[in-house]
């Protein structure tokens, strides 16, 4: 029996290893554009149901947690930055990696602290960016101090709660309307600015 020369043996495995990589090119290609049209570009569909990501009941979108109509967002280490709960839609787009959510109860606490918004709408990126609020805004911070806005935004990385829009404030016997209004919660500090105008009731 003659035996298989060297040469051979290197030819048939470079022929092997060719026909794997085209056969691995083709199933690619496949899946990229399943209808078969090979000048046509995958169709993206910007936003579904968070329902279609269920793991256990809890879904996660970098570090936002969604379960049932509660979202939870966490910092590095796990712990809580803020929650809402939801009686409206919930959302997720894929393509800019936002969460959209409708009739929110949003709550942060630090130490004995707490702010609340109720809003019509709210938007945010899932790797951890502002929270935006939109439609009539009321919000409540600890005490009897009370706000309404058309508009608000949460800056993460500041703990500041920042409102424009019809800013309006009320607080026992004084109430006021300004531009703006910023809450920062990590100092303790709530700022009107713009057009202050301060009414007290007798």
């Amino acid at each position: 029996m003659k035996s298989i020369s060297p040469v051979w043996v290197a030819v048939a495995i470079v022929v092997i290893l060719i026909g794997a990589a085209i056969v691995v090119t083709a199933w690619r290609a496949k899946l990229a554009n399943p209808g078969g049209n090979p000048g046509a570009k995958t169709a993206f569909q910007p936003s579904r149901p968070l329902g279609q990501h269920t793991e256990g009941g809890r879904r996660v979108f970098g570090n936002v947690e969604v379960q049932g109509p509660s979202l939870v967002q966490r910092d590095a280490q796990g712990n809580e930055v803020w929650s809402a709960q939801t009686t409206g839609a919930v959302e997720v787009s894929d393509k800019d990696e936002r969460v959209r959510a409708s009739g929110v109860v949003w709550k942060l606490t630090r130490g004995k602290d707490t702010v609340a918004v109720v809003s019509q709408r709210m938007e945010l990126t899932w790797r951890g960016g502002d929270v935006e609020f939109g439609g009539d805004i009321d919000i409540r911070a600890s005490g009897d101090r009370r706000f309404t806005a058309k508009r608000a935004r949460f800056e993460t990385g500041t703990d500041k709660l920042i409102c424009e829009g019809g800013v309006a404030w009320n607080a026992g016997r004084y109430s006021a309307g300004a531009d703006k209004l910023v809450i920062d919660v990590r100092n303790k500090k709530i700022r009107l600015r713009g057009n202050v105008k301060l009414v007290a009731r007798t």
